[in-house]
């Protein structure tokens, strides 16, 4: 398809058109990642994500890795591993919200970049020795999923269709 000479609009001003590879079965509010709320960044379901290869990722970290993740963070690690992680709450598209470390809340962003996470929607646990965690997609999750728009398109929809399901409310322009 063509798309030169084309914009995507909100409200007739130039829509950020956000993307990531692979969201965790639902796309991310931008306001749950940048702190801005932009309507059509609102999040949507994308199902197709979860069969993309890559989807679910599973990583060991030893103890002193995530110690050194969490001095980083500003934390202060005791010598119990397995009492540094507590509780954690995630918001409706499966991404870590808020983490209790070392006694503190931390955001699921923070502990993303801490330790090198493909994505917010994740679990860590303690386990054998080690920290296992699993993710779930791969990116911010804001806007379109390249892997669900790859899926949307198999499936027949054209790109304009794609477009207005990942960014509902816009409307695209020449």
């Amino acid at each position: 398809a063509r798309t030169g000479q084309t914009v995507l609009l909100y409200n007739g001003q130039p829509a950020a058109a956000c993307y990531h590879a692979i969201s965790s079965g639902h796309t991310e509010a931008s306001q749950n990642v940048w702190g801005g709320q932009l309507p059509y960044l609102c999040g949507v379901d994308s199902a197709w994500d979860k069969f993309a290869d890559g989807y679910e990722v599973t990583i060991q970290y030893s103890a002193e890795q995530v110690r050194t993740a969490l001095e980083e963070l500003g934390l202060t690690p005791d010598d119990s591993p397995e009492s540094w992680v507590a509780a954690s709450t995630w918001d409706k598209a499966g991404y870590v919200r808020t983490l209790e470390l070392c006694g503190q809340m931390v955001s699921g962003l923070d502990v993303r970049k801490a330790l090198d996470l493909r994505s917010t929607c994740f679990a860590i646990a303690w386990r054998g020795g080690q920290f296992v965690i699993t993710t779930r997609g791969y990116g911010h999750g804001v806007g379109l999923s390249q892997y669900g728009a790859k899926a949307m398109a198999e499936g027949g929809a054209g790109w304009e269709d794609i477009l207005g399901y990942y960014f509902p409310g816009t409307e695209i322009a020449s």
